[in-house]
């Protein structure tokens, strides 16, 4: 059996055989292009979402810079507060050993600066 399908405008005669397979072909093409529309719209939705993606890995490796940078920063303080506690310590030390020295020495201190004052002694 044959049937008559319109090609370009002209009317020809296409065996029924033929007809269902050129029926095929163009139903497979329009699944194809379905396809091909819907895996466009996929690859637009994976992109965005790798974007999304990507944004978010930024932000959280942001974050754990700012921490890690706070947490340094906040380890240096209290490094620098112990060290200042130790130089307080020292000079604390220091001077509890000069007034010890200043003391024990004092009465001859101030004979000297009185005989000085006085005249009865050189400098």
């Amino acid at each position: 059996m044959s049937s008559t399908k319109h090609i370009d405008g002209a009317a020809a005669q296409v065996p029924e055989r033929d007809a269902r397979a050129l029926a095929a072909l163009l139903g497979a093409e329009r699944e194809a292009k379905r396809l091909e529309g819907e895996a466009r719209e996929l690859k637009g939705t994976l992109a965005a979402r790798i974007e999304e993606g990507k944004a978010q890995i930024r932000t959280e490796a942001d974050e754990r810079l700012r921490s890690a940078a706070a947490l340094a920063r906040q380890r240096e303080r209290e490094r620098a507060d112990r060290e200042i506690e130790h130089i307080n310590a020292e000079k604390e030390e220091k001077l509890k050993v000069l007034r010890e020295r200043f003391s024990a020495s004092r009465e001859s201190y101030i004979e000297r600066v009185f005989g000085i004052v006085t005249g009865q002694a050189d400098e």
